[in-house]
């Protein structure tokens, strides 16, 4: 009686997950041919991405019997809600980002689940999951004034989150910005520095961190009522100075589109070009763990190869 339930179930799953895949590769049709879909055909891709993961962890998990499928699914689901709290933990969930949480669940669930039994599935769960925590914790880290791009000129050096970015040429081979890594400045208790027109005094010897506000509460106190002369005396606080150089954007397509590229997890995009290139807007957005997503990649690109094989080899 058990194997006919599991059989029909299979089918059922199977059904379902061969329907999802036809539907999402009309849905990328969809936004291939109708630009204006792509922000709805995006969020529908990532609902069919959750059911798709969800489907195949349950195809993989009836495959292996009843025996047993409480407990793996109990552990799949403890594992996926732990994983979603860590995340939220540290990066607070906002509206806009409930799909790939949602996506991020059941990436886990699906690959607990899977685990080494189907290497394909496994794969494309690791690349769902690094998707959407890459996505979920991205952090643009050129603000100024505000806005979530900088103005540079060419020639500049200015901090962007945990590098220093700097404006090196645009020249007929391309646009050139370099990234360094930042040495913490030491700051020695009793000195003072401005910022954002405010006087600080430092209450012990430290190190900087990226952020000032990291540095606050421990490090600094407010000097109240201090005149404008005083503010003038001093420096204004700064995170550190440039130390090696991290990594190397080009940009070789002069266009007037936005284009992007992607280099040691940071994502950059011009956004705007002045018409003599002395100046460009960038934006500049943090994407952790992208390697995972290249693992994954990887994976499946294996798994395609053996299968691949395995086929040919029945076919002899």
């Amino acid at each position: 009686m058990n194997w006919r339930r599991e059989r029909v179930w299979l089918e059922i799953l199977t059904f379902l997950e061969k329907s999802l895949l036809t539907f999402a590769g009309l849905v990328v049709f969809g936004i291939l041919v109708f630009s204006d879909l792509s922000d709805f055909g995006g969020r529908l891709l990532v609902s069919i991405g959750v059911l798709l993961l969800l489907i195949s962890g349950g195809i993989v998990d009836l495959k292996k019997g009843f025996r047993h499928i409480v407990r793996r699914q109990l552990i799949s689901l403890l594992a996926s809600t732990v994983c979603l709290a860590i995340v939220s933990e540290t990066h607070p969930i906002q509206p806009h980002e409930y799909l790939l949480s949602g996506l991020l669940f059941t990436s886990v669930y699906s690959a607990t689940l899977i685990r080494f039994s189907h290497l394909m599935r496994l794969s494309l769960a690791i690349i769902a999951w690094g998707w959407a925590f890459t996505s979920t914790t991205s952090e643009i880290i050129s603000h100024s004034n505000q806005r979530p791009e900088v103005i540079l000129e060419l020639g500049d050096t200015v901090s962007m989150g945990p590098y220093f970015a700097s404006f090196i040429k645009n020249t007929d081979e391309g646009i050139q910005v370099e990234y360094f890594n930042i040495v913490p400045k030491l700051y020695r208790a009793g000195c003072h520095i401005k910022l954002d027109d405010m006087l600080f005094r430092c209450k012990e010897d430290h190190y900087t961190s990226v952020e000032f506000m990291s540095d606050l509460e421990d490090f600094w106190t407010v000097v109240p009522f201090a005149d404008e002369d005083e503010k003038m005396a001093n420096t204004i606080w700064t995170n550190g100075t440039v130390g090696e150089r991290a990594f190397t954007f080009l940009h070789k397509e002069h266009e007037a589109r936005k284009a992007w590229s992607i280099a040691c997890e940071v994502k950059n995009e011009i956004m705007a070009e002045s018409a003599d290139g002395q100046m460009i807007a960038i934006q500049a957005t943090k994407l952790p763990l992208t390697i995972v997503i290249l693992l994954g990649g990887l994976m499946f690109l294996i798994s395609l190869m053996i299968r691949i094989s395995k086929k040919l080899n029945t076919a002899q």
